[in-house]
């Protein structure tokens, strides 16, 4: 079996570490139903084939899944809206092929995770309402493919540094396309579209789909201080911006006005 897609259902109980017997998996969606009871570790570490795991919007609890093996072929990790906790996982740095990482709304408490800068073909990352504080950002990131960046709710706090920003290269450059396109990912004969959780205008937003060109960054309800950065200007392909519900301060930078797809 390749696929195992059942979302969108009622179904309750518990995941059994049986699941981990299904090793040729390439998709595990089980999204948006009641599962309870802790994640199988063994779902990542007995399949260095899995290269989508969405259990989004369950009841999930414990900590988060730590045995991401080297090698691995993970493009999707989707635990957005469980009951999660504890730190971050430093195995996920052994993900290089991660491009979307959604683990927001959970119970996540840690440092603001540095670390995933080594994730370079990353495009979304979402924590957004956990634990997560203390935020020095004092060295340029390498998410030159990053597009998504939610980290609202959380209690990550200082000044809004440029150097954290200036590597975001997607978010200032047009894909050169002219036909709009889904982010996805092929297997065998078909096709996997992601689907996330953002916060826009004070809101959560659920995108069924993520168009390529849709970039956004949303720092909102946090305890930020200092000065807008002017870099944010440069960033010429952002869709939505937010920097609500902090302790910034200064005059809103006239770069701004260059953010013509902004809405």
């Amino acid at each position: 079996m390749r696929v195992l897609n059942l979302s969108s259902n009622s179904i309750r109980g518990e995941l059994l570490p049986s699941i981990c017997n299904a090793s040729t998996l390439d998709i595990l969606n089980l999204s948006h139903n009641n599962f309870t009871g802790t994640i199988p570790h063994c779902i990542v570490s007995s399949n260095l084939t899995l290269f989508v795991l969405d259990i989004q919007s369950n009841s999930f609890s414990g900590i988060v899944l730590e045995s991401f093996e080297v090698g691995n072929n993970l493009r999707t990790l989707n635990l957005n809206g469980d009951f999660l906790e504890g730190s971050l996982p430093r195995s996920l740095v052994n993900c290089i092929r991660l491009r979307v990482l959604d683990l927001g709304n959970n119970n996540i408490e840690d440092v603001y995770p540095h670390w995933l800068d080594a994730l370079e073909e990353l495009q979304v990352l979402v924590l957004r309402g956990n634990k997560l504080h203390r935020f020095i950002p004092c060295r340029s990131h390498v998410f030159h493919m990053l597009r998504v960046l939610d980290l609202s709710g959380n209690n990550l706090k200082g000044s809004l540094r440029a150097s954290f920003f200036k590597s975001f290269k997607a978010m200032r450059r047009l894909d050169g396309k002219t036909r709009l396109q889904y982010l996805k990912s092929s297997y065998g004969g078909g096709f996997y579209e992601d689907s996330i959780g953002v916060t826009l205008k004070g809101s959560e937003i659920h995108l069924q789909k993520i168009l390529t060109v849709f970039t956004s960054i949303g720092l909102s309800d946090n305890m930020f201080e200092g000065e807008i950065p002017q870099v944010i200007g440069e960033f010429h392909m952002l869709k939505g911006l937010s920097f609500s519900h902090n302790g910034l301060n200064g005059a809103i930078p006239i770069s701004i006005g260059n953010l013509r797809k902004l809405e």
